[in-house]
C-alpha cells in the first residue's frame, strides 16, 4: 500500500478488515480497475437515466473512478465500494458515500446493475455498510434522497431500515432542466458498538462473528 496508510488520520474513510465487509449473499470491497464497465452501465440503463442528478457519464469517466477506487476510499470525502455476488464474486453494484457536517452523517446511495435488479443485494449491502460504519466509529446517522415516483429505490431504503424523514421541496436536480423534491430518508444507528476497522490497534476488537453472520 501506498506511504498515506500509514498515516494516523488520513482524510477519507478507514482501512476495512481483509478488504471487504461480508453481508451473506453479497460481500463490499474497494473498487478495482476491472470495475469500470460497472460503474459506466450502471449510470447509463434507461432506469438509471431516468431518476439521474447528473448528465451520463463518459466511458473515461467510469474507467478513472475504478482505477482510483483504493485511492478515493482512503483520500477523499465521498467514495464507493463494489457489490459484489458471493458465491460468483461478481461485481453487480455499488454502494456510494459521501461525509456530510456534522461529523458522523453520511450521504449514502446504492446502484445494482440492472441484470442484478429484484434479488436484494441492495438492501443486504446498504444494511451491512451502515453496520460496519457505526462499528468502524465512522458514522451514526446515514441519510439519503430518493425522487417521488422512484417506488424501487424506496422499498430498498425501507428494507434496510431507513426511515421517511420529509418531503423536501424542489431540492434534486433532474437532468432535462429543472428540480424535483426530494424523499428524504434516514437510519440512525447509536448504541455503543466495538471498532471493526484495520487502522491502528482496532484489530483487536473485532469481533470474531462480525465477518462471517451478516
Amino acid at each position: 500500500m501506498e506511504k498515506f496508510d500509514d498515516w494516523d488520520n488520513p482524510d477519507g474513510f478507514p482501512l476495512i478488515k481483509d478488504g471487504r465487509i461480508d453481508a451473506g449473499d453479497v460481500y463490499l470491497r474497494y473498487l478495482q480497475q476491472g470495475d469500470a464497465d460497472l460503474v459506466y452501465e450502471c449510470d447509463t440503463d434507461a432506469l438509471s437515466r431516468r431518476w439521474a442528478l447528473t448528465p451520463p457519464p463518459s466511458r473515461q469517466y467510469a474507467e478513472n473512478i475504478a482505477r482510483r477506487g483504493y485511492l478515493d476510499w482512503r483520500l477523499s470525502y465521498k467514495s464507493a465500494l463494489t457489490i459484489v455476488q458471493s458465491g460468483s464474486n461478481t461485481p453487480v453494484g455499488l454502494i456510494k458515500v459521501r461525509k456530510l457536517v456534522p461529523p458522523g452523517v453520511a450521504d449514502v446511495g446504492y446502484q445494482v446493475h440492472e441484470r442484478y435488479r429484484g434479488l436484494g443485494y441492495a438492501v443486504h449491502a446498504l444494511q451491512i455498510f451502515c453496520t460496519w460504519s457505526h462499528q468502524a466509529r465512522l458514522f451514526h446517522r446515514f441519510e439519503l434522497g430518493i425522487k417521488p415516483g422512484n417506488t424501487a429505490s424506496t422499498r430498498v431504503a425501507e428494507k434496510a431500515g431507513f426511515v421517511f424523514e420529509g418531503r423536501r421541496s424542489a431540492r434534486l436536480i433532474d437532468v432535462g432542466g429543472g428540480y424535483s423534491d426530494e424523499l428524504h430518508y434516514a437510519k440512525v444507528i447509536t448504541a455503543t458498538c466495538p471498532a471493526s476497522v484495520s487502522n491502528d490497534a482496532a484489530d483487536s476488537d473485532v469481533p470474531s462473528a462480525f465477518v462471517s453472520t451478516h
